[in-house]
């Protein structure tokens, strides 16, 4: 569960940013992406058709407590719940500070409720996939992605002139830290609760690990978040 990190996306660019469940790092069954859900078929095959994706691309934080409702419902239920939730909730729009609070009281609730309803199972959470200023590297080279992310606002990573801007990359790492830090605070005071310590915000990307639009990660890039987060899992 979580938001359009943990659902995959189609990388052929005739069918661009199509939601493709068999590709997410966290459920899916593409070999060549070699999931968690695989790599714990590997050892233990009873778990065979069991894996349960109710991401929803562009979801935010609120959305959470929908999709951990969809899956302590379902059986068998889960013992393994994987979440990815900050981007859609990062504001840039200088009030991001006082969405901090409301943001960790809403993921408490909705992790207190899967501890409720699913008492045995383990939650794991992940850090957004690679820094601001990776990311600005890797999309340095994508002439849309670049116009898109180019201005004077409070987090543009590049300027007018599609030059890296340093001032708003800050901010904007310095907007994903504290939304990373509330997650590892509120995981902490949660029984079965586990962070990945920002492994995946240390995932670095290239332009090939990214989907048409830029905005997701392509197959190589799940294939990769796959491995780092399994690494931080086990």
């Amino acid at each position: 569960m979580g938001h359009s990190g943990a659902t995959g996306f189609d990388s052929d660019p005739r069918r661009p940013n199509v939601d493709a469940p068999e590709n997410s790092w966290a459920t899916g069954t593409n070999p060549a992406v070699n999931s968690i859900y695989r790599r714990i078929l590997a050892r233990n095959p009873a778990i065979d058709g069991h894996a349960l994706n109710v991401a929803t691309s562009g979801s935010d934080v609120r959305d959470l407590m929908r999709q951990a409702r969809i899956a302590v419902t379902s059986r068998p239920i889960p013992d393994l719940f994987l979440i990815q939730s900050v981007d859609n909730d990062i504001r840039c729009d200088g009030t991001d500070a006082r969405n901090y609070a409301p943001f960790a009281a809403t993921l408490r609730r909705t992790l207190e409720f899967i501890n409720h309803r699913a008492p045995n199972a383990r939650i794991f959470m992940v850090s957004q996939w690679a820094t601001v200023r990776n990311y600005t590297n890797a999309i340095r080279t994508i002439p849309a992605k670049r116009a898109a992310e180019s201005g004077t606002e409070l987090c543009s990573v590049f300027d007018l002139s599609g030059r890296p801007r340093p001032a708003g990359m800050a901010t904007l790492q310095k907007i994903v830290d504290a939304y990373h830090a509330r997650i590892a605070a509120t995981c902490a005071r949660v029984a079965h609760c586990r962070y990945d310590r920002g492994a995946l915000q240390r995932m670095t990307v290239v332009p090939q690990d990214l989907s048409p639009d830029a905005n997701h990660l392509s197959i190589r890039g799940h294939r990769k978040m796959a491995a780092i987060a399994w690494a931080a899992l086990y």
